[in-house]
Formats: C-alpha cells, sequence, structure tokens
C-alpha cells in the first residue's frame, strides 16, 4: 500500500488483443468448455471486469451478424449442432 513495491507474478492461459475476433476468443476460451459440457460436465463462464470493459458485448455480441456474435449464442449453436450429429440416443435440452 503505498509507496510499497509487489512483485507478484500472475499465469495466464491466453491472453487477447484489441484485435481479437470474438470467433478467436470462442475458439481458444469458451469452445474447450462446451465440449466438456457435452461429456456431462458442469461448466460455467464467467466474465469478470471493470463497468464499459466489453464483457457484455463479448457474451452476447450482436446475434444478427455471425462475424459479431459473441460467446453465449456461439455456445448455443454449437451445442446444437453436435446434438443434430448424433447418430442415436435422447437428449433434454
Amino acid at each position: 500500500v503505498g509507496s510499497k513495491r509487489s512483485n507478484k507474478r500472475y499465469n495466464y492461459d491466453m491472453v487477447f488483443g484489441q484485435y481479437s475476433t470474438q470467433e478467436e476468443v470462442y475458439r481458444h476460451a469458451i469452445k474447450p468448455v462446451v465440449d466438456e459440457v457435452l461429456l456431462g460436465y458442469n461448466c460455467t463462464v464467467f466474465a469478470y471486469g471493470q463497468t464499459g470493459t466489453g464483457k457484455t458485448h463479448t457474451m452476447e455480441g450482436n446475434v444478427d451478424d455471425p462475424d459479431l456474435q459473441g460467446m453465449i449464442p456461439r455456445a448455443v449453436t454449437s451445442i446444437f449442432e453436435s446434438l443434430d450429429n448424433l447418430d442415436s440416443g435422447e437428449y433434454t435440452v
């Protein structure tokens, strides 16, 4: 606090730059989680950050534009596409 210096280190799995696309973020950060959900695991994606930093844009995006869709519409699409590709079995959504 104040003039006290801190030498903390933080590890990150991935850092996305300001020009990263919604597709890149989805493919690297969310798609693996969706795949785990389809295997039966309970998973959560949590957007955290300062007000006005783009959390809602990242999570929702523009659902009417496939290039600008956020994580939620992409995840829902991915889940239903995976379910459509099943050869057999029943599922409840």
